[in-house]
C-alpha cells in the first residue's frame, strides 16, 4: 500500500511535466501558426472577419497555454515534508514503521486527491488551447482560400 501511495504521486508530478511540455508545444504552434498565415494575410494588406477570428482563436489558445503553464507557489502536494515526519514519527519512540508507512500513505492518498482536482482543471485548460489552436489554423486557411 505504501508503495503504491508513492508511485501514485509519482505519476501525478509526471504527469504534470508531460502536461506543460505539450501546453508549451501548443502555444509555440499556435505562435508559428499565427506568424506564418498572418504575414500572407497581411500581405492583401486587409484583416477579414476571418483573420479577426483566427487572431481570436490565436489569444483563446495562448491564454490557456498560459494558464496551464503558469507556476503556482504551494499549490502541489508531491512530497512529505521531512519536519513532518522527524516531528510526528522518529521523535516518538512508541511509532513503529508499519504505523509511519500507513500514514504516509494515507497522507499520499490525501495528496493524490489534492492534486486530481487541481490536474483536472489544467488538462481542461489543455484541451481549450488545443482546440483554439486547431480552429486557428482553420480559419487562417479559410481566409487564405477566399482571397
Amino acid at each position: 500500500m505504501f508503495d503504491e501511495s508513492v508511485r501514485a504521486v509519482r505519476q501525478q508530478q509526471e504527469s504534470l511535466d508531460r502536461l506543460h511540455g505539450r501546453a508549451g508545444i501548443v502555444l509555440s504552434a499556435a505562435a508559428i501558426t499565427s506568424s506564418l498565415f498572418g504575414a500572407q494575410v497581411l500581405q492583401d494588406g486587409s484583416l477579414t472577419c476571418l483573420s479577426w477570428a483566427a487572431i481570436g482563436a490565436f489569444v483563446a489558445a495562448a491564454a490557456a497555454a498560459l494558464y496551464v503553464l503558469w507556476p503556482r507557489r504551494d499549490y502541489w502536494r508531491f512530497s512529505n515534508s521531512p519536519k513532518t515526519l522527524l516531528g510526528v514519527w522518529v521523535d516518538d519512540e512508541d511509532t513503529s514503521i508499519d504505523t509511519m508507512r500507513r500514514d504516509v500513505a494515507m497522507f499520499n492518498q490525501g495528496a493524490c486527491e489534492h492534486n486530481r482536482e487541481k490536474l483536472t482543471h489544467l488538462f481542461t485548460g489543455f484541451q481549450v488551447a488545443s482546440a483554439a489552436l486547431g480552429l486557428e489554423v482553420l480559419l487562417w486557411l479559410l481566409d487564405l482560400g477566399t482571397r
